[in-house]
């Protein structure tokens, strides 16, 4: 028995937050995290950061806190 079966695909937004040279990023899927890994600020995700978004800015943001980092979104 032969069955059809229809695959839909799902497409979802991906934050991807560069490091300063553009030579590395780190990818996220809620755009809170991507935003605390960019600026250092959560953007209303009800207070819970990503670790990953901690761990990028502890490696790119330790020189100075306010750095600020690029990103840019993709869809996948």
């Amino acid at each position: 028995m032969q069955v059809n079966q229809r695959m839909e695909k799902v497409m979802t937004t991906i934050y991807l937050v560069w490091n300063e040279s553009g030579t590395e990023c780190v990818g996220f899927d809620d755009r809170a995290d991507a935003d605390y890994a960019a600026t250092g600020f959560a953007s209303g995700n009800g207070g819970g950061v990503s670790t990953l978004a901690e761990a990028f800015r502890e490696n790119y943001a330790d020189d100075d806190p306010d750095a600020e980092f690029e990103i840019t979104e993709i869809e996948a």
